[in-house]
C-alpha cells in the first residue's frame, strides 16, 4: 500500500515529535558529562573572549552552537582565573576543565540553567539529522523508506542518549551524512557549479564540526572510484575484473 505525502509528513512529524519530547526530558534530568564541562566554556569563550584557548583538539562550530543561547543569560565569566589567563606557561589539557569548573559552579551562575540552555542546539541538530536521513530515503526509496528509516533513527538508543549532548559527535554525524548526499549528487553532474557549491559548503561545514570528518577526503576518493566503475559500460567492468584475477 502506497502513502501520500500528506500522511507521509504527518506520521514523519510525529516520529519527530516523540523522539524531542523524549530527549528533551532526558535533556533536563541527565547530569553533566565529562566532555560538556570543557565544551561550554569553550564554546562561551570564543564568542564572549574571541580566544581560543580552550579545547583546541576540536573545532569551534559545535560549541558556538551551544553557547548561543548563554549569550543571554548574563553570566561571570573566570577571565580573572589563573586556569584561563594561564600566566604560568603552556597549560596541561586538563585546564580546560578546571576552567569549567570555574564557570559552572564557582562564578555565581546557575550551571543547571547554563546545562540546559547549551544542550538545546545539539537536540536541534539530532532534529535536523533526522530530517535529512527522512528525506533522503524518501527521495531514493519513495515514503515508506523516508518513515522506516527515521523511525529507526527517532527511536535509537544511541542517539536518544547522546543528541542532546553538548559533544562534537551529533555534529559529525550531521556533517559526515550531508557531505556524503552533496557529494553523490556532485557526482551525477560534475559540471554544474551549483552542485559544487553545494558540496564546497556541505564538505566546509563538516570539516568545522570535527577533526575526524577529514576521513570524508578517502571516502569520495572510495566512492568517486565505485561509482565510475558501476557507471561504466559493463563489458569494461568484467575486462578490469578479469586482468585483477590475472
Amino acid at each position: 500500500m502506497d502513502l501520500n505525502n500528506r500522511v507521509t509528513y504527518i506520521v514523519a512529524f510525529l516520529l519527530l515529535a516523540a523522539m524531542f519530547f523524549a530527549a528533551f526530558f532526558s535533556l533536563k534530568q541527565d547530569s553533566l558529562t565529562f566532555d560538556e564541562l570543557a565544551h561550554i566554556p569553550a564554546g562561551y569563550s570564543y564568542l564572549t573572549q574571541q580566544d581560543y584557548r580552550l579545547n583546541p583538539e576540536h573545532p569551534p562550530l559545535v560549541k558556538d552552537l551551544a553557547a548561543i543561547p548563554l549569550l543571554f543569560l548574563n553570566l561571570n565569566f573566570p577571565s580573572s582565573d589563573t586556569n584561563w589567563t594561564q600566566d604560568d606557561g603552556p597549560p596541561p589539557w586538563w585546564k580546560q576543565f578546571n576552567v569549567g569548573t570555574e564557570f559552572l559552579f564557582r562564578s555565581g551562575n546557575n550551571p543547571q540553567q547554563m546545562i540546559f540552555w547549551a544542550r538545546v542546539p545539539m537536540l536541534g541538530l539530532t532534529l535536523l539529522l533526522g530530517l535529512f536521513l527522512f528525506f533522503w530515503a524518501k527521495k531514493c526509496l519513495g515514503n515508506w523508506a523516508g518513515l522506516g528509516t527515521l523511525a529507526l533513527f527517532a527511536f535509537s538508543p544511541t542517539f536518544l542518549a547522546h543528541g542532546h549532548l553538548v559533544t562534537t559527535d551529533i555534529g559529525a554525524a550531521l556533517g559526515v551524512t550531508i557531505g556524503i548526499y552533496y557529494w553523490l549528487e556532485f557526482l551525477k553532474n560534475p559540471y554544474s557549479k551549483a552542485k559544487i557549491l553545494a558540496v564546497t559548503i556541505a564538505f566546509g561545514i563538516a570539516m568545522l564540526l570535527k577533526f575526524t570528518t577529514v576521513l570524508l577526503i578517502p571516502f569520495f576518493g572510495l566512492v568517486t572510484l565505485l561509482y565510475v566503475l558501476l557507471n561504466s559500460p559493463s563489458h569494461k567492468i568484467k575486462q578490469l575484473v578479469k586482468h585483477s584475477a590475472l
